[in-house]
């Protein structure tokens, strides 16, 4: 939680005037739901326990239940800071994106090369230039992005 605080701090606020591309709800209650369960079984396998024959048997299942939920919190997270490391803007037809080195670029949609899926499901933007941006399809604002590309027939195009 301290992680994402702290990555919240440091984005850049963004440009007036440009759409923003945001962690969705489906992220924060994704994120929020893993931790809790995680944390609220965590108490009942530390404090609580089971008294029945089968307990030993019932807390090894709940820990791994612990880990898969604390684990389906930490991905939730990633893709949380993902998007926001990715700083996705655009305004009209242009699209302007932070580079792995922390620059920011921009890009007119005539630049996009071609827009296809990863395997975790994410749009890639690949531009002429040969860079690429990952656009999570759930965040907030990312159907109207995905809708601008489509009206101006980016999302036809394909790398030869």
């Amino acid at each position: 939680v301290g992680l994402l605080v702290g990555t919240d701090r440091s984005v850049a606020p963004g440009t007036h005037g440009w759409r923003h591309i945001r962690p969705g709800a489906m992220h924060w209650t994704g994120f929020g739901l893993s931790a809790a369960l995680a944390l609220f079984m965590a108490y009942i396998w530390i404090f609580v326990g089971s008294t029945r024959p089968d307990g030993a048997a019932q807390m090894r299942i709940l820990f791994w239940l612990i880990l898969f939920f604390a684990g389906g919190s930490v991905l939730k997270g990633w893709a949380i800071l993902q998007i926001r490391r990715a700083g996705i803007e655009w305004r009209g037809s242009v699209i302007a994106c932070r580079q792995s080195d922390g620059a920011r670029r921009k890009h007119g949609f005539e630049d996009v090369a071609c827009v296809c899926r990863d395997w975790l499901g994410r749009l890639v933007i690949r531009f002429a230039d040969g860079t690429q941006t990952k656009l999570d399809a759930y965040a907030t604002g990312a159907d109207q992005l995905i809708d601008a590309l489509d009206a101006a027939g980016c999302l036809q195009r394909r790398l030869p």
